[in-house]
């Protein structure tokens, strides 16, 4: 295998949350966040973004000292066109039925799935976790009744409206005026997400938008040092990525010991877990000996930190293919559940970054991708 070519700087790949559209949620706001970092240190950096990202990448950005040049390209590892599932489309008798029986298979599903959990789900993080797959639930419930209305539409009579019929016309123009979009958003995202977890092939499908991306930076005269940071879900499709089930036989490369770090950051792994107790079970490693830090806040309903009985601690986390994390814990806030009424639960999931010049959590990051 070429050796690496330290001429061009490493590489990191920011694989980003699934639903925020935030400017926080982007390549550019981390390679910005990480520059101010490292100008708190010995030197100077800027930002700037580079023409062209590279093969599978949605934008590069490099972070640059004035006398040292290149240090990190910073890009968008964009996993999420291809995680969301085909819409159901037209307005024919046939498409509403199709869109209600599938509509109905998930709420089952989801249920099923929630009533399966309810033994383990006892304490701490583990009884919030379980309201969260009660409310997902709850949505796909409502988008049944949504896709029931709209069969009733598609089979009335249009021309001969009677009492009922402009009754249940008034409902449905008032579910759309107050929020139906928004349900049906909800739904269709939670519908991807039990399909990723559900069926192995779809978890793989999604995640291989890493191995092009991979073949680009480590083919070629300059092959490069690659790091792996994900957030949200996207540190949930890195991990999937990097350790892959067994049963599927993936093809361990040897040039994929070009990647040197993973570091998962708000990972939903232990929401995984809960709903699916044999997940990260029988998995084999892509790069031997990875170096994979978690980065978790404790008050985080979706954060990880991979240990079974206590949600604040980092020590003895759960392994992954004989592999275990590395924990690092930001900030000594812990879930209560006032602090969950007051939304602190949901809102410590966007606090691990913000605006430039505010405190974040990429220093540890920065050391993980540092550290020999």
């Amino acid at each position: 295998m070429t050796e690496p070519d330290h001429t061009l700087p490493p590489i990191l790949l920011f694989v980003p949350a699934l639903i925020s559209a935030s400017p926080g949620n982007s390549a550019a706001r981390v390679a910005a966040l990480l520059a101010e970092d490292l100008t708190n240190g010995p030197g100077t950096f800027h930002v700037e973004s580079l023409a062209n990202p590279g093969p599978g990448l949605s934008e590069t950005w490099r972070i640059t000292e004035k006398d040292r040049g290149p240090v990190l390209d910073v890009s968008l590892l964009d996993y999420r066109k291809g995680f969301a599932l085909p819409a159901i489309g037209g307005f024919t008798l046939w498409s509403a039925a199709w869109r209600l029986m599938v509509s109905i298979g998930y709420a089952v599903r989801a249920l099923t799935l929630w009533l399966r959990a309810q033994g383990k789900a006892k304490r701490g993080v583990a009884r919030v976790h379980s309201l969260l797959g009660l409310a997902g639930v709850g949505v796909l419930v409502l988008s049944v009744v949504i896709a029931g209305l709209d069969l009733w539409w598609a089979l009335s009579t249009p021309d001969s409206p009677d009492v009922l019929t402009l009754g249940l016309a008034g409902l449905a123009g008032w579910l759309y005026a107050t929020g139906v979009r928004l349900i049906q958003r909800s739904a269709d995202w939670l519908q991807s997400i039990l399909e990723y977890a559900d069926h192995e092939t779809r978890s793989a499908t999604v995640n291989h938008e890493f191995l092009p991306v991979l073949d680009g930076l480590v083919e070629g005269p300059a092959p490069r040092d690659v790091h792996v940071l994900g957030y949200s879900m996207g540190a949930l499709v890195a991990l999937d990525f990097l350790f892959p089930p067994a049963s599927l036989h993936p093809t361990i490369d040897a040039r994929h010991t070009a990647v040197k770090t993973l570091t998962t950051v708000g990972c939903p792994i232990d929401l995984a877990r809960l709903y699916y107790p044999h997940y990260i079970d029988d998995r084999v490693e892509r790069v031997p000996g990875l170096r994979w830090t978690n980065i978790f806040i404790a008050a985080d309903i979706l954060g990880s930190n991979l240990v079974d009985g206590d949600d604040f601690g980092t020590e003895n986390p759960k392994p992954v293919a004989g592999l275990a994390p590395v924990n690092e814990r930001y900030t000594d806030e812990r879930l209560t559940w006032s602090n969950l009424i007051s939304r602190k639960g949901i809102l410590s999931h966007s606090q691990y970054w913000g605006e430039p010049g505010t405190a974040n959590c990429l220093n540890l990051a920065l050391a993980a991708i540092t550290r020999r």
